[in-house]
């Protein structure tokens, strides 16, 4: 769990906050709605100094951002990723990500956040891939973070969106 949590970011920007994961030495992952526009990004990490990052390419159809980052910036390793099918159903998932609080006197964001919950529905988007659905709420700032499978591995990532109901007269 620990290992994981290390390799879990918190991206900040001036007036939104949102997760991301290491993926490979240099690159984070995200969602592409945390980064918008911005060419460069604010990278707080557990326990070690933030850095930034460049945001090397968005997928606006998936959510996703790719961002470049020196590696020496980080002792972190990369996060695997793994697979569900529908028998998976039912099993246990982990969401990581940073939902609240403030940045420690020395820049670093502290333990990213943990929800678990099971998978309960997956769902073919086509080209837009496969949408994940757990019985876990996300909280704003936890998008873009990544979802674990019970064996650690990486099988999905945050993406919290806004239910509004109406009001009643």
């Amino acid at each position: 769990y620990q290992d994981n949590v290390l390799s879990v970011f918190q991206i900040d920007l001036e007036n939104i906050r949102g997760s991301a994961w290491l993926i490979d030495e240099g690159v984070l992952v995200t969602n592409q709605h945390i980064v918008g526009d911005n060419e460069v990004v604010l990278v707080r990490q557990a326990i070690e100094a933030p850095f930034t990052a460049v945001v090397a390419t968005t997928d606006t159809d998936r959510d996703l951002a790719l961002l470049f980052f020196d590696p020496a910036a980080t002792t972190s390793l990369p996060l695997l990723t793994g697979t569900m099918t529908a028998d998976d159903i039912a099993e246990p998932l982990m969401a990581l990500g940073y939902s609240e609080g403030s940045p420690k006197p020395d820049g670093a964001a502290g333990a990213a956040r943990v929800k678990m919950g099971v998978l309960s529905q997956m769902i073919d988007l086509g080209p837009a891939g496969i949408n994940l659905t757990m019985d876990a709420a996300i909280d704003p700032g936890e998008s873009g973070g990544p979802v674990l499978n019970k064996h650690g591995l990486v099988v999905g990532m945050n993406r919290g969106i806004r239910v509004s109901s109406p009001i009643d007269d």
